[in-house]
């Protein structure tokens, strides 16, 4: 017998799982009887050790008996008021040492028949979950911070779990009915976002003021005021009652059923948003409830979920909740500031899976408003949900921004700093704006800066931290003055991320392509550049600005037909509100470009061109009398530049000169009109003007060009030659 007894034991393999019951022992001690016989699955012929059958059958009777017959031990839960009570059976089962942990204890259980698990393993109330992580190890998650405590009654063994410590409640005030004191704990301040966020108001007055505390506060005054009948009727969803176990034999009773309506508030209580939102937009009528909820979770932007914004809706008490959870999906934070007092009153309500994203949400737009208190409520209702490292890192980072809104960067860093050491894209994003309040601040070099925004991008492609990495890539090439790598940056964001581009910025770069930055360019490359950063033009006037001064670049580099072409598109691309203000500007450019055509086309855009923009016109399509009548005597410098033009047309020099005299009294002259002044001058009988001994010569370009003031750009030596024979011509006319 001790014989066999051995054999087993060293033939049994030694990871071998304990049974759990009575079939399962014989059929372990069977499978190591077949071992030690020879082998699975058949007998051996000669055992070399065999014990007579009788005394195997009453080892295998005595091994049968005790633990491997005794029944599992159930456990319960039992809450009174605000306290739940995690119950363990007496009789067989000792409960041994408590381990406290942050977010729950851990207990050691001998239970000779083991424990059942199944009424208590999805948690209730303060309890999140029980899970048996090894033979004789309770694990029980609860909410983060929350006081537990082992009692004994009678033979029950009670785990006793009370609420977390209120932070910031004043000593006279009593807690809630149903929950035990709770004796503070310091060493949590560091761990949960509340009470980093209550760290931060004591702390307000500790940190000079900057402009984002100013906005903050401003936020802050300007206080939701939500409808008093927001939240006061029944609830639109009770997500608890209809999450039923187990999961699998339910769903597949609910299909058999053929309860579309049922089985949608099934899939929706187990959070399967798209298979709810099909099966309730499934019927000929729409479970609008359900499907405008299950759109808020998969498709925000689904014209089912407005139905949550309906006054009738938002009376539910838990209509205000959905509806500030939409508005935030929607990228309309500020839309859902009204409802943030009655969401925050139905989010307790929900389940774990659900309170800890749509409290995120929540948080959100807490934060970005600077609202510290209803942050620090959404951060408790978080945190007291159980969160995974994933969701603890974004209330880290949403925590942070709520710092910084209100001014506090330090505290901001440290939140940052936290959240950037835990898995997940929220943490990648609170380790970049870590970095980059360093780099801003002048404490993280260069180097290391865009070592981690390639990383980063490396690490997360086709993601919004991709664009956040190139925006700031093309910032970092700006700020070292590599204008064309900027511009090529945010070519890429532009095409990978539309919603992303950053067009003030690019309107920054263009235009410094076009001015003194980019004159160490080459022409062609500062033209190709602008070409290829066309998409980048800012909208509305500040990229109609652009747009002229590349027509002015094409114009002075002697590309006169494509800066017409650019002009004329600019002018029809012009909002017709806008015209009076821009197209006077475009024709005056094309007429001392010499466009006639253009000019005419542009004047046409208007409803009532100014007479004196129509002369210049007419002085440029050869019709000086007509000119001069339409400009009139207006002192306008475009009516005096119409009538200086006409009279030389005309050769009425001493007239010309003296227009030309009133004109520079009113804007600088250019030098095609410096040099018209001089020999109208010259031609009326007024003598020479300085520095001209004649009209003999070949130094007369040079000697031109010194009169005219430097105001328009270079003028050639064959332009200056053009005049002189013109002016020839007209002196010896008769």
């Amino acid at each position: 017998m001790h014989a066999w007894c051995l054999l087993v034991a060293e033939q049994a393999p030694p990871q071998a799982p304990p049974a759990r019951g009575p079939g399962q022992a014989r059929a372990a001690i069977w499978r190591l009887g077949l071992r030690a016989h020879g082998g699975a699955g058949r007998r051996s012929p000669a055992p070399s050790v065999r014990a007579p059958l009788p005394l195997a059958s009453a080892i295998m009777a005595s091994l049968l008996t005790g633990s491997a017959l005794a029944a599992p031990a159930p456990l319960s839960f039992r809450q009174e008021g605000g306290v739940t009570e995690l119950v363990i059976p007496g009789g067989d089962v000792r409960v041994g040492g408590l381990e406290a942990q942050p977010c729950g204890a851990v207990l050691s259980v001998e239970a000779p028949g083991g424990l059942d698990l199944g009424g208590v393993a999805t948690g209730a109330r303060r309890v999140r979950g029980v899970v048996e992580a090894d033979p004789g190890r309770l694990v029980v998650s609860t909410e983060c911070g929350a006081a537990v405590r082992l009692l004994r009654r009678g033979t029950e063994s009670i785990l006793r779990v009370t609420a977390a410590p209120v932070p910031g409640r004043k000593p006279a005030q009593a807690a809630p009915a149903g929950e035990a004191p709770a004796a503070p704990d310091t060493n949590r301040d560091a761990d949960f976002a509340r009470d980093a966020i209550a760290k931060g108001l004591a702390a307000v007055d500790a940190e000079p003021p900057t402009p984002a505390a100013a906005k903050a506060g401003e936020a802050r005054r300007a206080k939701p005021r939500p409808d008093p009948s927001w939240g006061t009727g029944p609830a639109l969803l009770d997500l608890m009652a209809w999450r039923t176990a187990p999961f699998a034999a339910e769903r597949n009773r609910l299909r058999q059923a053929g309860d579309a309506a049922a089985l949608a508030r099934f899939l929706l209580a187990w959070d399967l948003g798209p298979e709810a939102l099909a099966v309730s937009l499934s019927t000929e009528q729409p479970m609008q409830p359900l499907a405008a909820v299950a759109a808020v979770l998969v498709e925000p932007v689904n014209p089912a979920a407005d139905w949550l914004l309906a006054p009738d809706t938002l009376k539910a008490a838990d209509g205000p909740l959905w509806a500030a959870v939409l508005m935030q999906r929607r990228g309309k934070g500020q839309q859902a500031l009204a409802y943030l007092p009655a969401a925050a009153r139905a989010l307790e309500g929900q389940p774990p899976e659900f309170r800890r994203p749509l409290g995120l949400d929540l948080l959100a737009v807490a934060a970005e408003a600077g609202l510290d208190g209803f942050a620090r409520e959404f951060a408790r209702q978080v945190e007291t949900a159980n969160p995974t490292p994933v969701e603890q890192a974004q209330l880290l980072l949403l925590v942070g921004r709520l710092h910084a809104t209100a001014g506090r960067a330090a505290l901001a860093l440290a939140q940052w700093d936290k959240a950037a050491a835990l898995p997940g894209p929220a943490a990648a994003r609170a380790r970049l704006l870590a970095a980059e309040q360093r780099f801003l601040n002048g404490d993280l070099p260069d180097a290391v800066w865009r070592e981690l925004l390639d990383g980063t991008m490396r690490d997360w492609p086709g993601t919004g931290l991709e664009a956040e990495v190139l925006a700031h890539r093309a910032a970092l090439e700006q700020r070292e003055g590599r204008l064309v790598e900027a511009l090529g940056t945010l070519r890429v964001l532009a095409d990978r991320f539309p919603g992303a581009a950053d067009t003030a910025r690019s309107g920054v770069l263009l235009a410094g392509l076009l001015g003194e930055p980019g004159a160490s360019l080459p022409l062609a490359r500062r033209i190709t550049l602008f070409e290829r950063g066309r998409p980048l033009l800012p909208p509305g006037p500040e990229g109609r600005t652009l747009r002229q001064a590349y027509a002015d670049l094409l114009a002075g580099a002697g590309m006169v037909v494509a800066a017409g072409q650019e002009r004329a598109a600019l002018a029809a691309s012009v909002p017709e509100a806008e015209r009076p203000g821009l197209l006077p500007g475009i024709a005056r450019a094309q007429l001392a470009q010499g466009d006639a055509a253009g000019a005419e086309a542009t004047l046409a855009l208007l409803p009532a061109p100014s007479p004196a923009l129509q002369a210049r016109l007419l002085v440029a399509q050869g019709q000086p009398g007509a000119a001069l009548e339409k400009a009139g005597t207006t002192p306008d410098p475009d009516a005096l530049s119409a009538r200086a033009l006409a009279h030389w047309q005309l050769g009425e020099w001493a007239e010309a000169a003296g227009a030309y005299r009133t004109l520079a009294g009113k804007a600088p002259l250019s030098r095609e009109e410096s040099v018209r002044l001089a020999l109208a001058g010259i031609l009326a009988g007024e003598g020479h003007p300085a520095g001209l001994s004649s009209l003999d010569g070949t130094d007369w370009p040079k000697r031109l060009h010194a009169l005219a003031p430097a105001t328009d750009g270079p003028v050639t030596a064959e332009s200056l030659k053009a005049l002189l024979r013109q002016a020839g011509e007209l002196a010896r006319a008769p």
